[in-house]
């Protein structure tokens, strides 16, 4: 019984390796969507872009950000990099290597990640809204991982899109209050 007991485990130990490894192998099609969100803006396009592209302040209104140190202090442009520095429970400070690899002034400004386990592009779009004569801003913030492996999808994705996604809302608020002040 014993020795029948041990095979089976090595049978399943067998396949369980596999299911890993087809899971690992297999890629979608596109870069998962992580988190998305909007918000509306009681201020010019210009203004808003200004703000949210001054990324020495970060800190100031992205949730999970703690400090920011610019690599090349030129202008932000597409090359541009920077570190971000993160606080996560249990792993401690985390440095975040960052570049800038979208920009288009006013309209358009996308961020690469490449953290250890998360590799991640940060895309946001600023759109012009006219209330009651007013200038208002969309900014539509949208997250998506790097990797493209199923594995990863089905196993840290998941999880990940539940807090990143509560983050992305509380960020978005915060610039929201920021900038209605």
């Amino acid at each position: 019984m014993h020795y029948a007991t041990m095979a089976l485990l090595m049978y399943i130990s067998i396949v369980l390796v596999a299911v890993l490894a087809i899971l690992y192998q297999v890629e979608l099609n596109s870069d998962p969507v992580i988190a998305s969100a909007g918000v509306t803006l009681m201020r010019s396009r210009e203004d808003t872009f200004k703000y949210a592209a001054n990324v020495p302040n970060y800190h100031k209104w992205t949730l999970m950000i703690s400090k920011i140190d610019e690599i090349n202090k030129t202008q932000i442009s597409s090359g541009k990099t920077f570190n971000l520095y993160s606080r996560i429970p249990l792993f401690g400070e985390q440095t975040i290597p960052t570049k800038v690899v979208a920009y288009k002034p006013f309209h358009r400004l996308d961020l690469q990640t490449h953290a250890r386990l998360l590799e991640m592009r940060i895309s946001m779009s600023f759109t012009d809204i006219r209330r009651d004569l007013l200038p208002y801003t969309r900014l539509d913030c949208t997250v998506t991982a790097r990797r493209r492996s199923l594995l990863y999808y089905v196993s840290v994705l998941q999880g990940l899109r539940f807090v990143m996604t509560s983050q992305l809302k509380g960020t978005l608020l915060n610039l929201k209050l920021m900038l209605q002040t």
